[in-house]
């Protein structure tokens, strides 16, 4: 049987509600040239058994280690694809993702490869936020200090077993931590404009916005200051797993976009005076 071209790597933990949309779009795909490997932490709900009843070229394995760097890994050392695209279970792509991602490997040259993230049109007052940070993470890759989209990088294989792949000592931005070290060897991630990822709203409508985006600003703090380039202790709770977010029926309240950012600015100014402190 002839290696897959890429290797789509999904860590999951109690999942069953937002894998299995993944999944079907991946069962949509045009390009066919790929296998699929989740690595589940052990779920207590229904995960594994849904993900075995897709007809893909699917790979499900279960880890006793909650780790989302220890999972990722361990699929990265059972792929056979030459790319490794990893994904989080509750992001979403289109059925032209995979030739989109084709055409972008045998056009550029890079070993590390960023896909754009958005969200669905029903978050539309989201859009400029995330544009600005699809913005930063662009001119990131020219500097020392590069960031990376957390849950959908795409690595050379070969590269990213170089690398010794994500750091799981670390309890967050091994996405950034993993960019930086690459940097330090001369290799800047190559951002796909042409290639996008649904991003997850979830978390932003269970903790609100600005709670969120304060355990950014802080994870972004660290990146910038600390040497090591992760963050290694426990400084907010940020929880892994599809369990930690129940059905969520109200839909997040449209402000005018001034607002909006006044909102952001007040708050970040609150969170930069308690890092100081």
């Amino acid at each position: 049987m002839d290696a897959p071209y890429f290797s789509i790597i999904i860590p999951t933990l109690n999942e069953e509600r937002f894998l299995p949309k993944l999944l079907k779009d991946l069962q949509k795909q045009k390009e066919k040239s790929f296998e699929t490997i989740v690595i589940d932490g052990h779920s207590s709900d229904k995960t594994l058994e849904l993900a075995q009843d897709f007809s893909l070229p699917i790979y499900v394995h279960s880890v006793t280690k909650r780790n989302v760097s220890f999972q990722r890994n361990w699929g990265a050392r059972h792929a056979r694809g030459r790319y490794l695209i990893f994904l989080d279970a509750d992001s979403r792509i289109n059925m032209y993702f995979i030739g989109n991602c084709f055409k972008a490997m045998r056009s550029n040259k890079s070993l590390i490869f960023i896909p754009l993230f958005h969200v669905s049109k029903k978050y539309y007052q989201d859009s400029i936020i995330f544009s600005l940070a699809n913005f930063f993470i662009e001119v990131s890759q020219n500097f020392g200090r590069p960031i990376s989209a957390g849950g959908s990088m795409i690595f050379e294989k070969e590269y990213f077993h170089f690398l010794g792949g994500f750091n799981e000592k670390l309890f967050f931005s091994e996405d950034y931590e993993i960019v930086s070290r690459a940097r330090k060897y001369g290799v800047c991630a190559y951002v796909l404009k042409n290639v996008k990822i649904t991003f997850s709203m979830r978390r932003f409508k269970k903790e609100g916005h600005f709670n969120v985006f304060k355990k950014y600003a802080l994870a972004w703090l660290y990146h910038f200051s600390n040497n090591s380039g992760g963050i290694y202790k426990k400084i907010f709770d940020y929880k892994m797993g599809g369990s930690n977010y129940p059905l969520l029926e109200k839909k997040l309240k449209v402000k005018k976009i001034s607002h909006y950012f006044d909102e952001l600015k007040h708050q970040l100014t609150l969170f930069i005076n308690e890092f100081n402190e």
